[in-house]
């Protein structure tokens, strides 16, 4: 179990370097593979993909799940 925390903590580590919030209180992701590329943002395609996922997770009754990893990846820092 002691290599499985070492493993969560880099990954964590590897997910917080590549995640910077931008002037706009948006998240700017660095992407090692694309070099000075700026991903378009699509807003409309990310709404209609939250409304199927969050559909997925009620009729699974999985959503109260999910906020709490979010909620608790809030409480580390990881997002806010």
């Amino acid at each position: 179990m002691h290599s499985r925390k070492k493993i969560d903590a880099a990954a964590l580590n590897h997910l917080k370097a590549r995640f910077i919030i931008n002037n706009e209180d948006r998240y700017d992701v660095h992407s090692p593979w694309v070099a000075d590329h700026i991903l378009n943002f699509n807003e409309d395609h990310h709404k209609e993909r939250l409304k199927s996922t969050t559909k997925k997770l009620l009729q699974k009754n999985q959503l109260d799940d999910h906020e709490a990893v979010f909620n608790q990846w809030i409480e580390e820092g990881v997002s806010h």
